[in-house]
């Protein structure tokens, strides 16, 4: 069914190598615009972090989850930032930390902290919420029991609710 509409889509492609270029190099074109666009219209009502902040922890399954934040700026490493932000909150012993950047010149960073996917997650949830020049990072601490999808909907909920209750609209000039 999908190579039916992508032949119809495609229809100059004479196989299904070409088709699968033809295809890719859409696609591809179609991300490159859309993230141009998201860089272009980034400060509109754009949301940062003042201060280091720390959300409440979840509890799901014997599983802790929790989040914080800190303002950061394209000259600060993230490596020390990470550290010091998993010092000052206890997160060391956590099992997992993830974290995600997102600045106002359009540069994004991410690190999943060994929880495939979930620095993705709280990408998504600084970008859905318009976050930017600031660092949030999510640890978990494994209680012993698969969550299976569930952790990636707490590791966008926690950010947003982050994001919610400490955030401030920035002022554009």
């Amino acid at each position: 069914m999908i190579w039916g509409c992508l032949k119809k889509a495609f229809p100059v492609a004479e196989n299904a190598l070409s088709l699968r270029h033809e295809f890719l190099y859409f696609t591809g074109l179609r991300t490159r615009v859309s993230q141009v666009l998201s860089r272009r219209f980034l400060i509109g009502n754009a949301r940062t972090l003042k201060e280091t902040v720390s959300g409440t922890s979840i509890l799901e399954k014997q599983s802790r989850f929790q989040a914080c934040g800190t303002p950061f700026l394209s000259g600060n490493d993230q490596s020390i930032t990470v550290k010091s932000l998993s010092r000052q909150f206890k997160m060391k012993k956590a099992s997992h930390l993830s974290w995600a950047i997102r600045l106002t010149d359009g540069t994004e960073l991410k690190n999943d902290g060994g929880e495939s996917g979930s620095g993705n997650c709280i990408l998504e949830a600084m970008r859905s919420m318009n976050a930017v020049d600031c660092l949030i990072l999510v640890a978990r601490w494994y209680g012993g029991k698969h969550l299976g999808g569930l952790r990636f909907r707490i590791y966008r909920n926690s950010t947003k609710k982050l994001l919610t209750e400490f955030s401030s609209i920035m002022k554009t000039e």
